[in-house]
């Protein structure tokens, strides 16, 4: 993993499957492209009707040091559009476990 600064938040450059769900009918595959304690970047492959400010849930896993699988699920909602490229999320929603993994991967 590398560490870079592009926003006021720690971010650590990354390359993690994860899984969008929009609305109740709608699920993606991307990839994180970076990850903060508050937000992740999205590269998707392909074009999806999205807007800025739509709620999605996410998951994604990541694998530790020591070969455990920790899964960080939650909600969020789309900052910025790249088109071409993909999506911000900011993270609005997390569960006790998922926050304690997430901070795990940018601490």
């Amino acid at each position: 993993m590398q560490e870079y600064e592009r926003r006021k938040e720690h971010r650590i450059k990354i390359e993690l499957p994860i899984k969008i769900s929009i609305g109740s009918q709608v699920t993606v595959q991307g990839h994180i492209r970076d990850i903060s304690i508050n937000s992740a970047f999205i590269m998707i492959g392909h074009n999806i009707f999205i807007n800025s400010n739509d709620e999605v849930r996410f998951s994604f896993e990541h694998v530790n040091a020591e070969g455990q699988k920790n899964l960080i699920q939650g909600s969020a909602y789309v900052s910025r559009i790249v088109k071409g490229e993909g999506f911000a999320i900011c993270f609005t929603k997390l569960d006790e476990a998922s926050a304690v993994n997430l901070k795990k991967i940018v601490t």
